[in-house]
């Protein structure tokens, strides 16, 4: 495990960053971070509820109650 930094946002974009990093993990495994506005989720942590998880972060910064799409604005897939 290492740590790495989170992605640097300029305050007043008019979209909320989710950046998305795929690197290796065990022999055929890969192991996904997820960084929404800076703050990381990880599978070490969060494991197989990685993915609920951030849905619910993501949600919680929503200012409209209505369902919209989501969008990864940086894919990392060097690992």
């Amino acid at each position: 495990v290492e740590a790495r930094p989170a992605p640097q946002t300029p305050v007043n974009k008019p979209f909320y960053d989710v950046q998305a990093i795929v690197g290796k993990a065990a022999p055929g495994q890969v192991q996904v971070t997820l960084y929404c506005n800076q703050r990381e989720f990880s599978e070490l942590e969060h494991g197989d509820q990685l993915f609920s998880v951030v849905a619910r972060e993501i949600v919680e910064q929503r200012r409209e109650t209505e369902r919209y799409r989501c969008y990864i604005t940086d894919l990392d897939l060097s690992g």
